[in-house]
């Protein structure tokens, strides 16, 4: 049975913001008088949210110190963001292949529903995403299920048809509760190794390999 929609998480799968995201967390560190973190740090403390992050970056938990935190990171963070040349190498000729061959596409993310509806608006204009979600109140981020199968219902697929590509263990784990095909991508936060070990059916080590995947369907079913 081959995929019919191809949802995409967005930071380290569409977008390279490791750089942007680090630098808006440590300006913030340093206002609070907090030891900042390499880059490479950040690998670490990315992929559940914002919440999360600054929790790991900052060591400081929920409280109004936390929100204020949050929301100062927030700010910063969109604003480096929203630059067409974050979006990874060969990701905008796959979405482009995508559309030409009539697969449904949509994005799927921890970041704010607000904020991520920014950064692709700026950052992948042209893409044609059905649908795309962020984190919003009330909905629990990924791993859990609801968000991607709201996209199945949206795309108008069933969960089982729906490939799920992300860099993280987090996406994986996503992709198997709601019951969709797991892809993870070489190229984002997480190491390769930690994304298959989640449960990904391939890692792909370049965007153009998706579609090959596609066209040998079996291997993904």
């Amino acid at each position: 049975m081959s995929p019919r929609a191809i949802i995409f998480d967005l930071d380290g799968t569409l977008v390279d913001t490791l750089a942007p995201i680090a630098r808006a967390m440590n300006e913030v560190l340093a206002g609070a008088g907090l030891p900042t973190h390499p880059i490479a740090a950040y690998r670490r403390f990315i992929g559940d949210g914002v919440a999360a992050l600054v929790e790991r970056a900052a060591g400081v938990g929920s409280g109004p110190r936390h929100e204020a935190m949050i929301e100062a990171f927030r700010g910063r963070a969109v604003e480096l963001q929203l630059d067409p040349r974050i979006v990874f190498p060969g990701v905008l000729p796959l979405l482009d292949a995508l559309r030409e061959r009539g697969l449904p596409r949509a994005v799927l993310s921890n970041k704010p529903h607000a904020d991520t509806v920014r950064v692709v608006e700026r950052a992948l204009p042209r893409a044609g995403f059905t649908r795309v979600l962020g984190h919003r109140p009330g909905a629990p981020p990924k791993p859990d299920p609801s968000s991607a199968l709201e996209l199945a219902r949206a795309l108008d697929v069933a969960p089982a048809r729906c490939v799920l590509v992300g860099d993280s263990e987090t996406d994986m784990r996503t992709a198997s509760a709601a019951g969709m095909i797991g892809v993870g991508v070489a190229w984002g936060m997480h190491a390769p190794d930690r994304v298959r070990a989640a449960g990904a059916v391939a890692v792909l080590s370049r965007p153009a390999e998706l579609l090959e995947l596609l066209e040998s369907s079996s291997s993904i079913s």
